[in-house]
């Protein structure tokens, strides 16, 4: 055995099985179980593609997509057939094992802003789902507008806008009020519930739109002088203040 080499601790992802077989009449085909996941036999090879490195060197080569499984410890079964007239075929049980360990922070699966493009002279308020998975789960997320808000917590329990507890859509919500005109990433970032909080950093995972789109807003009007005498002519001067989060042209 090559790899997993016995007593391997072997992180999530795609695992590299490779097994030295050798035969008198030569080796046609090779196979491995992962036994107590997926009894099904699949099959390696010897001929430089799918992983193999060398072709021909009884190297034989096959993938373990371990991202399907849960975490703990796999035995690995191998069944080789030879070349002879009569073909003879050898089976090893347990031939290795190797621990599953989870040592990678959590996936982002996707970001939906809503409403996409907002006023923030209104001050709209937009909720970020986000689509968070892990094998060891998720246990806290967080979002930033970047530049803007700093990061702000998001929520798997049922709260502060989320919908359903537990259903790894991750909720969080941002008053976009005074943000100037303009497009904003929001970042992401998870940690997951193993025992080494593994953490994952996203940038600019998806984009929110600030568009004004209200008119300007009288703040204050001063009318000097008041009251005025029409008998003497007064003439009156009219001040006032606009709020507007774009410059007012008019």
């Amino acid at each position: 055995l090559k790899s997993a080499a016995d007593g391997d601790r072997v992180n999530v992802g795609i695992l590299p099985i490779t097994a030295d077989v050798t035969d008198f009449s030569s080796v046609t085909s090779v196979y491995f179980r992962i036994n107590g996941s997926n009894t099904a036999w699949r099959s390696m090879n010897d001929n430089g593609v799918s992983g193999d490195a060398i072709p021909g060197d009884d190297i034989w080569t096959g993938q373990f997509l371990s991202s399907t499984e849960g975490l703990g410890t796999y035995a690995v079964d191998f069944n080789a057939t030879d070349g002879a007239s009569t073909p003879n075929e050898a089976i090893a049980l347990d031939a290795t094992t190797f621990d599953l360990y989870d040592g990678t922070g959590p996936t982002v699966l996707s970001v939906v802003p809503t409403p996409s493009t907002l006023d923030p002279d209104w001050g709209n308020i937009a909720t970020i789902v986000v689509d968070i998975t892990d094998l060891s789960g998720v246990n806290s997320a967080q979002f930033q507008i970047a530049g803007v808000s700093g990061w702000l917590t998001l929520y798997d329990d049922g709260t502060n806008g989320d919908a359903v507890a537990g259903d790894d859509l991750w909720t969080g919500q941002w008053d976009s009020l005074g943000t100037s005109e303009g497009t904003y990433d929001i970042d992401i970032t998870a940690t997951d519930a193993s025992v080494g909080a593994n953490i994952n950093v996203e940038p600019a995972l998806a984009t929110i739109d600030l568009v004004d789109g209200r008119a300007p807003r009288l703040d204050v009007i001063t009318i000097t002088p008041d009251p005025a005498d029409p008998d003497w002519g007064d003439n009156i001067t009219v001040t006032a203040s606009f709020l507007d989060l774009t410059e007012i042209t008019s």
